[in-house]
């Protein structure tokens, strides 16, 4: 698994908390890494910045265990730049957490009648997550404050049938891991020897 952080976050609690139950004693193994402008590493933020450090954790996840297959997982923003790499990349699936559609999605909640037009980084997960393929797994707090679950939803229609949304009691922090059983059997069964789910990974 590769997982991406969201924006008032970091990379360790990821990366501790993949390495416990459920998914260390099913085998998986989790790469968490900070992006660039965040604590733990240099340069600035943009958009096409994020999803190149998002490229390249992929490949280093592939370096480190050779023909693997990946799960992309993220939170908020990191569920943005896990969408983005996710049409780029080979990939088990997606497992978001609080994702939003796209960030003048966001803007036009808060303020309806600001021009997004300006906005210099886009983040259109709406228009990514049809093309990056594979099975969905979105879940989002329904007392979230910081990305409303219509936004989530709106992202769940967007990927179509593949996608499953669960919509749990919680804000925008307190839903992490709510359904980590859910996601390591949904995604782990895709995987496992003599699973028939095997055959639909994506390639």
């Amino acid at each position: 698994m590769v997982s991406f952080h969201g924006n008032g976050s970091r990379p360790e609690p990821a990366a501790v908390r993949f390495a416990a139950a459920p998914w260390s004693g099913a085998g998986w193994g989790v790469l968490a890494i900070a992006y660039r402008g965040y604590p733990g590493s240099t340069g600035t933020p943009t958009e096409e910045g994020l999803i190149a450090d998002g490229l390249a954790a992929v490949a280093e996840a592939a370096r480190r265990a050779p023909g693997a297959p990946i799960l992309l997982h993220g939170h908020s923003l990191g569920a943005a730049v896990a969408v983005a790499v996710a049409e780029r990349v080979p990939h088990l699936g997606l497992y978001l957490e609080a994702p939003f559609d796209s960030l003048p999605g966001i803007v036009r909640l808060a303020f309806p009648y600001a021009p997004t037009i300006l906005l210099r980084d886009t983040w259109r997960s709406d228009a990514r997550i049809a093309r990056a393929g594979g099975p969905v797994l979105i879940v989002h707090g329904t007392a979230d404050g910081v990305v409303p679950v219509k936004l989530g939803r709106r992202l769940a229609t967007a990927a179509g049938a593949s996608a499953r949304f669960e919509a749990v009691a919680g804000d925008h922090v307190s839903v992490l891991g709510t359904r980590d059983r859910l996601a390591e059997t949904l995604f782990g069964d895709r995987v496992r020897p003599g699973c028939p789910a095997l055959a639909a990974a994506t390639p």
